[in-house]
């Protein structure tokens, strides 16, 4: 059985999306004719297609949820009752305002849209009910997406330029070997001279011929796609996120992401009024590493336990200065305001990284790149060398 996503419209107008499995895209859209709803877009998960345009949707969801919750900050400042607000934000709550209209509560009426919002964040609305915050609530959230969103911008644009000039030189290296190397070595089999290591090596590789780059390209993506599956499956791609984690470079930085978004989001909780252990618990579900995900929901359980913070968080991946700040708001009984400076710490901590990624990748790509093509040259101007010597 295959799975598809759809998203759908009734006759009164509200919209939603959803999942469902069926042998083939007929049949999951007979299924969905039975339930008297108009299908505006059904496709086939775990496909290319899909998995671009659900990165592209994902990178834009931050900041409709950043605008979303902005916008429903002002609109209970200005004095305005939850249904009146859900009603005039109908972009992003069409299903909502007719669930509150029938009694429900928010937190309740968002619960029922999973697609659209997360675990931590309808606990927060909860609290925010619950506690009489409700206002307070929406304005933490919209800052956190606000953030979240300049983290992902500075991110993109740092990895934009080393990107451009990284493909650029590979397509003019891959023109070199396969174009203008053969040439060139064609002579030198012609003169039958001893040729350096450095000019057989490359020219072992320029004797590629085009089928065999063919069916080694083919080789790559059936290893991509068998990498990418296997990656989706909880037990392996927990196993990978963990070995990315212990990178230098790209590891601590996905800690630092994911560790900002956890203690921000676990702060807000706490402030709320949630107890620790389903405040970790709910945190642990906006952790984009698998990973750290487990580790977060084991931590949730020792707490669970009664016990306390600190002595829960002996992972190594928690930085010294975290844990300083755990102690400290749990001696001080400050601990949601120690873990929202927690968050920020993070944030700075991988806000500072990424520059100096964008500041070291042009000199190191360069750098690799004059290798390459010191290595080009060095194959080829030797046995020139060569035959000017036995010539001469």
């Amino acid at each position: 059985m295959k799975k598809f996503s759809y998203t759908w419209v009734d006759f009164s107008g509200r919209r939603g999306k959803g999942n469902i499995e069926a042998s083939n895209r007929e049949a999951a859209y007979k299924k969905l004719r039975q339930y008297n709803i108009t299908i505006l877009k059904l496709y086939e998960n775990n496909t290319i297609s899909n998995w671009l345009a659900m990165s592209k949707k994902c990178q834009q969801n931050v900041h409709r949820r950043s605008r979303f919750y902005r916008q429903g900050e002002l609109l209970l400042k200005a004095g305005m009752p939850i249904s009146d607000v859900m009603a005039l934000l109908t972009d992003e709550a069409a299903g909502i305002k007719d669930r509150l209209a029938g009694g429900e509560t928010l937190s309740g009426a968002m619960r029922s849209q999973k697609e659209l919002f997360g675990k931590q964040e309808i606990a927060m609305i909860e609290a925010g009910e619950y506690g009489g915050s409700l206002e307070w609530v929406f304005s933490r959230l919209a800052d956190d997406f606000a953030s979240m969103e300049r983290f992902q911008k500075s991110f993109q644009q740092s990895m934009l330029y080393p990107l451009i000039l990284l493909i650029i030189s590979l397509v003019a290296l891959l023109f070199i070997i396969f174009y203008i190397l053969p040439v060139i070595f064609t002579i030198f089999r012609d003169l039958a001279i001893d040729l350096p290591l450095p000019a057989r090596i490359l020219m072992y590789i320029s004797d590629i011929s085009t089928d065999k780059a063919v069916g080694l390209i083919m080789v790559l993506i059936v290893i991509g796609f068998a990498g990418y599956y296997s990656w989706q499956s909880e037990a392996v791609g927990a196993y990978i996120d963990n070995f990315i984690l212990r990178l230098p470079i790209l590891g601590k930085l996905w800690l630092l992401m994911d560790l900002s978004q956890f203690l921000g989001t676990l702060s807000m909780l706490l402030a709320g009024g949630i107890v620790i252990d389903r405040a970790v618990a709910n945190a642990a579900t906006g952790c984009s590493n698998r990973y750290l995900k487990g580790i977060f929901t084991e931590l949730a359980n020792r707490l669970a336990k009664g016990n306390s913070f600190y002595s829960s968080i002996e992972d190594n991946f928690f930085p010294l200065a975290i844990k300083k700040l755990v102690a400290a708001g749990e001696a001080s009984g400050e601990l949601a305001a120690m873990l929202d400076y927690g968050s920020q710490y993070c944030r700075e901590e991988g806000e500072s990284r990424l520059k100096t990624i964008e500041i070291m990748a042009e000199p190191m790509l360069i750098i690799v790149l004059g290798v390459t093509t010191g290595f080009i040259v060095l194959s080829i101007v030797l046995p020139m060398l060569d035959i000017m010597i036995g010539f001469f």
